[in-house]
């Protein structure tokens, strides 16, 4: 009997010690699989606000909010309802790190990312990319795009779409005079700035791009149907100084589908503009500016008002065509072929320069006879700079003062520079201006 009892003993504790074995083993190799994880691993794609990889001062001002110490986390997360986890590496074999980090968060929240079953950010296929891009150990912030404010003014929306470009999420880091964001982009690269650009004395907006037809279509894909008129409309209003005729759309960006830059200046209340471009058609480049000048000409009161009074009681208005109040000049200068439309007496109207398939187009002679003495080699690579005297913004929208205050509140009263090129399959953005730090969720509240 006490045979069969320590028999039956020695089986239970053979079964018992087996069992430990066996689970300790299942703990061993848990914990190989789990040491061998990245941070994106343990977050949940739907339930992520968030992340910052190595964050300092500068990443954790777009968080107000966040009040813990964060010296020495490799990484914070924080999740839709505003809680928030911090990854530090586990360096002391600690017997509550979760692979290879300490993670400090809610006991909620750490037993839901222990047990998520979703799928994890790292197979979310935009913030893979973004994050293949990503030096080792730099700081750098991956925001999804639904974490993006929703904002009620226009100028808000229109950076958005601008900055994401239709992307699901993004990528954040900061330079010293603003910040850098970039998303994937599938577009082909449009990276050959202007060779050449004219230059304009007294600017205070000049834009340069690739392809401006290519750019201005992708904006316009990213806006709402109510903010492209808004655009629409802004960009005709602006062109009012050129003529009532000419359309954005139809006569000025097919012009620029190559190469090109606009800039504008002031003189006293009057804005005066200078595009450079050109097109791989010099034929269909000349038919386009003789629809420019023959919609110009339209747009000219060429009528002659004769008021007369008769028999010092009676009045009566004489009105006449009189196609001599137009001025129409066509010459060369330095192998640029020059032509002149406005009405006689002023120095406003259309003037277009052409030489081969290239071409300048301005409101005033005296800027495209500087411009062509002035051809300046830009020796850069972008797809669009831009580059804003933010004081002078009330000038391009004198009657838009609630977009001119956007603008302030948002980078300050210097200059605004911002710079767009492509990485591979990633577009990359910078932002400068006189406002530092820059906070990007406040540009797009």
């Amino acid at each position: 009997m006490n045979h069969l009892l320590r028999t039956a003993i020695l089986i239970v504790a053979a079964m018992t010690a087996s069992a430990l074995i066996l689970a300790g083993l299942f703990g061993i190799v848990r914990n190989v699989n789990l040491y061998g994880k990245e941070v994106a691993q343990f977050l949940p794609t739907s339930e992520t606000r968030a992340v910052v990889f190595y964050p300092n001062q500068r990443a954790m001002q777009e968080f107000p909010f966040f009040e813990e110490d964060y010296e020495g986390a490799e990484a914070i997360a924080i999740f839709q309802d505003f809680d928030t986890a911090l990854f530090r590496k586990d360096t002391e074999g600690s017997v509550d790190a979760l692979g290879p980090y300490l993670i400090e968060t809610s006991p909620e929240k750490l037993s839901s990312i222990k047990e998520h079953q979703e799928l994890s950010l790292d197979a979310q296929q935009t913030f893979e990319r973004l994050q293949a891009k990503q030096q080792p150990g730099t700081q750098w912030t991956y925001l999804p795009f639904s974490s993006l404010p929703h904002s009620d003014n226009i100028v808000s929306r229109i950076l958005k779409a601008a900055l994401t470009g239709g992307s699901d999420g993004i990528a954040l880091s900061y330079r010293e005079d603003g910040l850098m964001i970039e998303h994937p982009s599938a577009s082909i690269s449009f990276d050959k700035a202007p060779k050449f650009i004219p230059d304009m004395p007294d600017v205070f907006l000049a834009l340069a791009l690739s392809n401006a037809n290519t750019s201005y279509v992708e904006l316009q894909d990213h806006l709402s149907k109510e903010d492209q008129v808004v655009i629409e409309g802004l960009l005709s209003s602006s062109l009012s100084s050129i003529g009532e005729g000419i359309s954005f759309r139809y006569d000025i960006l097919p012009l620029l589908t190559q190469p090109s830059s606009i800039q504008i200046s002031s003189t006293g209340a009057s804005l005066n503009f200078l595009i450079s471009g050109s097109m791989d058609d010099d034929v269909a480049l000349q038919k386009t500016l003789d629809r420019l000048h023959t919609a110009y000409e339209n747009s000219l009161p060429t009528s002659v008002i004769t008021k007369r009074v008769l028999d010092k009681r009676f009045s009566s208005i004489d009105i006449r065509h009189n196609e001599n109040v137009l001025d129409q000049n066509q010459f060369t200068k330095n192998e640029w072929v020059i032509r002149d439309t406005k009405l006689k007496g002023k120095t406003k109207g259309l003037v277009t320069a052409t030489q081969g398939n290239a071409f300048l187009l301005s409101t005033t002679l005296k800027a495209i006879s500087h411009g062509i003495d002035h051809l300046q080699n830009t020796n850069e690579q972008y797809a669009a700079k831009l580059t804003l005297d933010l004081p002078q913004v009330s000038r391009l929208l004198p009657d838009l003062t609630s977009i001119q205050k956007e603008v302030t509140n948002k980078f300050g009263t210097g200059t605004l520079q911002i710079i767009t090129n492509h990485n591979g399959n990633l577009r990359n953005i910078s932002i400068g201006s006189s406002r530092n730090p820059l906070q990007l969720l406040d540009l797009l509240q």
